[in-house]
């Protein structure tokens, strides 16, 4: 899509938002402050410097624009706050917040619809050991001529660097190099489309790539911090909600306590509400959906909407546990699997998760074979954590407390 047509969409929009503010204000105020004009004028102003500034949306394969426009957004409106402070300009907070939330919903929004509209087209360098049929669904994938113009093949080029290639495949993949044409390898490309890392070419070397980034603990341990105190203390009415429903149910304590591991192997005490009813309880470690039965109705409902993990929060900040990492298992089927999966204890380098990347997107799992594919997301998690991936799991887990998706 061309710079204009973006800017015109753009205005479109801008004038309907305006034309809400102006009614809001309107409803609100017998009078019009002044408050306000200064207000609407910073938000045309940031609004339309990031239409300027962002660029049009393009063909993503990797990475979606949206994460990369979200900087972009906050930065805007950093600078505009800043401003305000610094000229002590009055301004109305309804505006200034209704005006950014609108403005970010519709960059967001657009640039995700223009990119649903595209499939991106790469060319088949080279012979193929594995098969990219997977990848065909997801791309437009042409095979390569050697008579091919280097500027067709701006898209990028796959290919499979497990095979050999002829002296004319080495040149045009240098030539893309150069060119700085992206150059996808097949495994890679999967990998990130799938969001998950597959354990087939995995060995004891190439295991420490999966080594995440150690500059964002720092900044992601204190986010757990600050993020569990206020989620207790805004929480704290509905846990009480919930510790008085499940009392009122019978005896019992209102808490589940389960040893379950930890980073670096190290056991720890886990919480939850409790879910089940206790007269029938088994002393031999089982998993979830192997008791259905024993689930009460309100243990249902706590599980569905995911509010049972809600004294996780504690764990947290005990230094136990992260908001998002790898769910903890049980000592005994931690071992089970270890035994049966290789690299299953690599997901122990980090702190467990009360959500995670594997639980968002492939949801619950009770036994070896799906485990196995639950490890693949997790060492998606491990070799790719960053702020980034960490706030799209928030969004997912968001998503998934509506719907109820994988509750066991």
């Amino acid at each position: 899509m061309e710079k204009r047509h973006c800017i015109f969409y753009h205005c479109c929009y801008f004038f309907c938002m305006l034309s809400f503010l102006l009614a809001w204000t309107y409803i609100s105020y017998p009078t019009f402050p002044t408050t306000i004009l200064s207000s609407l004028l910073i938000v045309s102003g940031v609004f339309f410097f990031n239409s300027i500034v962002l660029p049009p949306p393009t063909c993503s394969i990797l990475q979606s624009q949206v994460s990369r426009i979200i900087p972009t957004l906050l930065t805007g409106f950093g600078i505009a706050f800043f401003a305000l402070l610094l000229f002590r300009i009055d301004y109305s907070r309804p505006i200034l917040l209704m005006g950014g939330m609108l403005s970010c919903i519709w960059y967001i929004s657009f640039y995700t619809r223009q990119e649903a509209k595209w499939k991106a087209t790469l060319y088949l360098v080279g012979d193929f050991q594995q098969s990219h049929d997977r990848l065909a669904k997801k791309l437009t994938l042409k095979p390569y001529v050697h008579t091919m113009d280097l500027s067709r093949l701006k898209g990028g080029i796959l290919v499979d660097i497990q095979t050999p290639f002829t002296e004319k495949e080495e040149g045009i993949i240098a030539d893309c190099s150069i060119a700085q044409i992206p150059v996808y390898h097949i495994s890679q490309l999967q990998e990130r489309l799938d969001h998950k890392v597959s354990s087939m070419y995995l060995s004891d070397s190439t295991i420490r790539a999966l080594q995440p980034y150690s500059g964002y603990f720092r900044i992601k341990s204190v986010l757990d911090f600050v993020i569990a105190i206020l989620a207790i203390i805004i929480t704290s009415p509905l846990m009480a909600i919930i510790c008085l429903l499940i009392k009122s149910q019978g005896s019992g304590s209102v808490f589940f306590k389960q040893t379950r591991v930890g980073q670096n192997n190290q056991a720890f005490t886990l919480y939850k509400f409790r879910t089940m009813r206790t007269e029938t309880r088994s002393d031999t470690a089982k998993f979830a959906s192997e008791e259905p039965e024993r689930i009460s109705k309100l243990g249902r409902i706590l599980r569905h909407s995911r509010l049972d993990e809600l004294p996780q929060f504690w764990n947290v900040l005990k230094g136990d546990m992260s908001i998002i990492g790898p769910r903890p298992e049980q000592p005994i089927f931690a071992k089970q699997f270890a035994k049966e999966i290789p690299f299953y204890d690599y997901r122990h380098i980090v702190k467990p998760g009360i959500t995670g990347w594997a639980q968002v997107t492939q949801g619950y799992t009770d036994n070896t074979e799906s485990t196995k594919e639950k490890l693949a997301y997790d060492f998606y998690y491990l070799k790719y954590l960053s702020w980034q991936l960490d706030f799209e799991i928030y969004l997912k887990t968001l998503r998934v407390m509506w719907i109820g998706k994988g509750a066991a």
